[in-house]
C-alpha cells in the first residue's frame, strides 16, 4: 500500500514556528537548541540542512555532501577564500570598529569602490547587516521619491526590523 506523501511548504517564511512544526525532521533536537539558545531566531525550510563547513561556492553537510550555495551573500567572493580571509585577518589584527571613527583604511576603501559605480554613483554607505542595508534602501527611495511602497518577495529573508517586517506584511 502506498501512503501519499506529506505535504509541507518547502518555505516557512519569516515567522516564529513552533518547534512541534518540525515533528519528523532530521534535526529535530538541533533545532530545539537553537529555538532555546538563538531567541527563536528564524529557519525557512521545513528540514533545514546542517551545514558544518564552506569552500568557494560550495556548502557541504556533516555528510559531506555537497550544495551549490545561490542563497548566502558570500558566493560572489566565495566561502573561506584565501585572499579574504588573509584581508579580514590582517585588518582584525590592526583594527576592528565601525566606520563611526576617522580610519584611512575604509576611506581608501570607500574610494576605489565608489570609482568602480557608474554615473554620479560614488559615495558609499558601510552597513554591517542586510537589514541595515534595506532601512537604509529604503530612507533613500523615500527621499528621492516622496513615497512609502516597495516590492518584496515572498519567503524570502530581507531584515528582521519592523520597517521589514511591515514591507513584508504589506503594512506599507
Amino acid at each position: 500500500m502506498n501512503t501519499p506523501a506529506v505535504e509541507r511548504p518547502p518555505s516557512l517564511g519569516a515567522t516564529h514556528i513552533d518547534d512541534a512544526d518540525y515533528a519528523g525532521t532530521k534535526y529535530i533536537d538541533l533545532i530545539r537548541d537553537r529555538q532555546r539558545h538563538l531567541g527563536n531566531s528564524i529557519l525557512f525550510y521545513h528540514d533545514p540542512l546542517h551545514i558544518v563547513r564552506g569552500e568557494g561556492v560550495w556548502l557541504f553537510d556533516e555528510a559531506g555532501r555537497a550544495y551549490l550555495d545561490c542563497y548566502n551573500n558570500v558566493p560572489c567572493v566565495g566561502h573561506c577564500n584565501p585572499r579574504v580571509v588573509d584581508a579580514l585577518t590582517k585588518q582584525a589584527r590592526q583594527l576592528n570598529t565601525h566606520t563611526r571613527y576617522l580610519h584611512r583604511s575604509v576611506i581608501e576603501y570607500a574610494k576605489r569602490l565608489g570609482a568602480l559605480l557608474p554615473g554620479e554613483l560614488g559615495v558609499c554607505l558601510f552597513v554591517c547587516t542586510g537589514t541595515e542595508a534595506n532601512e537604509l534602501a529604503m530612507r533613500i527611495a523615500r527621499a528621492v521619491t516622496g513615497h512609502n511602497g516597495a516590492i518584496v518577495m515572498e519567503y524570502s529573508y530581507h531584515g528582521n526590523s519592523t520597517l521589514i517586517a511591515e514591507l513584508m506584511r504589506g503594512v506599507m
